[in-house]
């Protein structure tokens, strides 16, 4: 892979969530696996439409397109974590609300692929079951950072604790550094 592709496609995939997706589509020599839909919707809202509209799939490219040849002894993953609300909004107070988004891109063996997939947050699946009151005003969506630390992969949030995730972006839930904070940490 050409160092200038290589960074045209990390710009890509640091933009917002709709655009990351585009560029996997446009790049991509297989197939894009689908594994969750939400029904569409749109928004009057400025900082819903656009390029700040949320992406309403996850999915899963096996084989990016690359030009050239990715150096064999090039791997690891580089994560981005943002703001893509599932459900439509009744009240969006601000740009930044919304639940979490990881987007991925895996460099392994002399290939790329691509993931996505929503934060599995307490307030999501409250959001996602019709049996459960709506979820609190200040909700840990877990959008703003995804660091490594300890072995782990955290998504962070100002007013919740880490979630921590697995490489492949299964949610295994919040951390709490066994017991070691009891409140918020801060996500910058």
């Amino acid at each position: 892979m050409k160092r200038r592709y290589f960074l045209e496609l990390a710009a890509l995939t640091a933009l917002s969530a709709p655009l990351t997706a585009l560029a996997v589509r446009t790049h991509s020599q297989s197939t894009i696996r689908q594994f969750w839909v939400n029904e569409p919707w749109q928004s009057n809202n400025l900082f819903l439409q656009g390029i700040n509209a949320p992406t309403f799939a996850e999915v899963d490219v096996e084989s990016l397109s690359v030009t050239g040849k990715i150096p064999a002894d090039l791997g690891g993953i580089y994560m981005r974590n943002g703001p893509n609300p599932l459900l439509k909004p009744e009240l969006y107070r601000f740009p930044l609300d919304g639940d979490g988004m990881i987007h991925a891109v895996y460099i392994e063996n002399g290939t790329a692929r691509y993931r996505n997939r929503w934060i599995q947050t307490k307030g999501l699946q409250s959001d996602l079951d019709p049996n459960q009151e709506p979820s609190e005003l200040l909700r840990n969506y877990a959008n703003t950072s995804i660091v490594a630390h300890g072995g782990k992969i955290l998504a962070l949030y100002e007013v919740g604790l880490p979630y921590e995730l697995t490489a492949e972006l299964n949610t295994i839930g919040e951390w709490d550094f066994q017991g070691g904070i009891q409140q918020a940490m801060t996500a910058h």
